[in-house]
């Protein structure tokens, strides 16, 4: 899904290795590397155009808020699954082999969203 979604309900999953790794989804226009390159991801947050959890190690998995949000699920995930849910403005990030929710961010998108991994 390299294109990027503007709408509807779309859900994709990927596959993670078990340690440092930054999956997510990002503003269209925006650079990757720029958003997500900051100390520890701590430029990347949703009010900036960018949501993604990010794993360090193997078991520091958080969700890249303005201040990181810690996420203890039982394991690491290997597969996620992400639903964009366009008109609530909301992506959730589950444990696709688990099917638990690991996180849901808030998005304000105002151009496509693009998925991206690390």
């Amino acid at each position: 899904m390299k294109e990027g979604v503007c709408s509807g309900n779309p859900y994709w999953k990927v596959a993670v290795r078990e340690k440092d790794w930054t999956v997510g989804v990002i503003e269209d226009g925006m650079d990757i590397k720029t958003a997500v390159g900051g100390k520890e991801g701590s430029s990347a947050c949703p009010e900036k155009g960018v949501c993604a959890l990010s794993m360090k190690g193997s078991s520091e998995l958080r969700a890249l808020l303005s201040s990181p949000f810690p996420i203890t699920p039982s394991e690491p995930p290997r597969k996620l699954g992400f639903l964009l849910d366009w008109e609530e403005k909301q992506l959730s990030v589950y444990d696709a082999e688990r099917k638990q929710r690991l996180y849901t961010f808030n998005t304000a998108f105002k151009n496509k969203a693009v998925p991206f991994c690390l």
